[in-house]
């Protein structure tokens, strides 16, 4: 296997999941990377980014899998899975790219309002600037506040990949008008949507094949970084099978046939109102979810599951997981508490909310190299940074 990405938490992720299942593990990347230093890695091979020469790119892992006979090429970042679905590889991809994959449908945040109402899922008012005589008219339609986002996760332009990861909330019209000028500056469509006043917010993930769902996992996004919506840090997991979870897993299942895409994907949902209706997906990413490592360290081998899907290997049996455990994403929570109060809320909410059983980002006893990778690194950096 040839884990793509492995700079990232999900990369590392799957370079653990699947040496952890007996796979012969390959990691790449562009830069020096967390994936390379784990026991579960057997070798690293530095291929040109993704983003930036996507021909070099393309060459580079072409190479790299006939030279090692890698069977299945593995990839998490947006920008790489948008320069793999332009350039299909020869080997099967996780997730699944190319014309007949269903991906285009989910990543495309226009096609994707279309798509939930076909599916019966509700999904925020979304203006597109070009329908409207000009920027202020779009943001007016949806309403203040709003976020701005890329109409696409990746787009693929030339030998670049233009993206721009997260969205802008904007409280103002000015702070709108802004954000969308900051996006095409980049070469990135933006779009206007609909702030939703939320209760509570979940990601759900499944993988996905002939219908069904060998795993439906839920998780609680108790607290986010920046606190007005992005990378939960701390997520707690909830069933699947009852209230809120049932319904999330429920609707990302319907929008995963409507586009007919199998696999595995994840999507991100939030509570508005009481009425079961009122939960709202907001995201969906036909890839891992950011706190992959979690639904490892439940036990639902996530990524094994994903990769047998792509080689048509026979499918594990169905796995279920633990309510209540809880999933760290430590530096999140370190900005979030230097975030303003009136944004985030009181820091006492911290307490109790850490325990030994919980889970940690890039933190496993059994494979230390990584995290003793990235702490050192970043102590390199501090002291150059030192004034002499």
């Amino acid at each position: 296997m040839l884990v793509l990405d492995t700079h990232q938490r999900i990369g590392l992720a799957a370079c653990r999941a699947l040496g952890a299942a007996g796979y012969d593990v390959g990691a790449a990347d562009s830069q020096d990377d967390l994936g390379s230093h784990s026991r579960h890695t057997a070798r690293f091979h530095r291929i040109p980014p993704a983003r930036d020469s996507g021909a070099a790119f393309s060459a580079a892992l072409e190479e790299v899998v006939g030279r090692h006979g890698y069977e299945v090429v593995v990839a998490s970042d947006d920008a790489t899975i948008a320069r793999l679905h332009h350039s299909v590889p020869s080997v099967p991809t996780v997730p699944a790219v190319g014309p007949d994959s269903g991906y285009e449908a989910l990543v495309d945040k226009v096609a994707l309002a279309d798509l939930c109402a076909q599916a019966g899922v509700r999904y925020p008012a979304t203006a597109v600037p070009a329908d409207f005589p000009d920027d202020a008219a779009a943001v007016l339609a949806v309403g203040l506040p709003c976020f701005v986002k890329t109409a696409r996760s990746g787009q693929v332009d030339g030998d670049r990949v233009r993206m721009r990861k997260g969205a802008v909330p904007a409280r103002t019209l000015d702070d709108a008008l802004t954000a969308m000028a900051a996006f095409r500056a980049i070469g990135c469509a933006p779009i206007v949507q609909a702030a939703l006043s939320r209760q509570r917010k979940y990601v759900a993930a499944v993988v996905r094949a002939g219908g069904h769902s060998q795993v439906r996992l839920v998780m609680h996004a108790v607290r986010d970084w920046p606190p007005l919506g992005g990378v939960s840090t701390l997520n707690v997991s909830v069933s699947s099978s009852v209230g809120d979870g049932r319904l999330a897993c429920d609707a990302l299942e319907r929008l995963l046939d409507a586009a007919g895409y199998e696999g595995v994907a994840g999507a991100e949902f939030l509570r508005t109102g009481d009425a079961e209706h009122d939960l709202q997906v907001v995201d969906v990413n036909p890839r891992f979810f950011g706190s992959a490592m979690f639904g490892e360290r439940l036990g639902l081998r996530i990524t094994e599951r994903a990769v047998r899907h792509a080689l048509g290997d026979r499918p594990l049996p169905d796995a279920d997981y633990e309510v209540g455990r809880r999933y760290h994403h430590l530096a999140g929570d370190v900005r979030w508490i230097g975030s303003p109060a009136a944004e985030r809320g009181p820091i006492r909410t911290l307490w109790g909310t850490y325990g030994l059983r919980d889970v940690y980002e890039n933190v496993d006893v059994r494979d230390p190299g990584p995290l003793v990778h990235l702490v050192s690194g970043r102590l390199r950096r501090l002291v150059r940074r030192a004034p002499a």
